[in-house]
């Protein structure tokens, strides 16, 4: 079958604990990352000239990357599970008592949009 790792990931970062930890250890790859980038800059061959730029460049592509890992858990930690447009036709009762109102007006306004199509076909 298909993982929905959207929901994976709202149901391990839901733990706060996890989620630090989770958190923490990118912080401490990253400070590796860093360690060994500045480590192996000089023996890649690059010209005396450009090791710096090059350093440069590694440090911000590390920073990005744990950047881009540490946004997982802050992103569920700050939201709710988004129940998606389509909560009619989805068979989980969970997911429909979490969804909001907003997600009713959504469906209704799909409804309504859905027959005034219906009257033109």
């Amino acid at each position: 079958g298909v993982r929905d790792i959207y929901a994976l990931e709202f149901q391990i970062f839901q733990n706060r604990l996890w989620s630090w930890f989770y958190i923490a250890a990118v912080v401490v790859f990253m400070i590796h990352y860093c360690i060994g980038w500045k480590k192996v800059t000089p023996a890649l061959g690059i010209p005396k000239g450009h090791i710096k730029r090059v350093e440069v460049i590694g440090y911000i592509i590390g920073l990005v990357m744990g950047l881009v890992y540490i946004s997982f858990p802050l992103y569920v930690m700050a939201t709710k599970p988004f129940a998606g447009y389509e909560v009619d036709i989805q068979n989980d009762a969970a997911s429909a008592l979490e969804r909001g109102p907003e997600a009713d007006a959504i469906a209704s306004a799909g409804e309504e949009a859905f027959a005034v199509r219906a009257r033109f076909d």
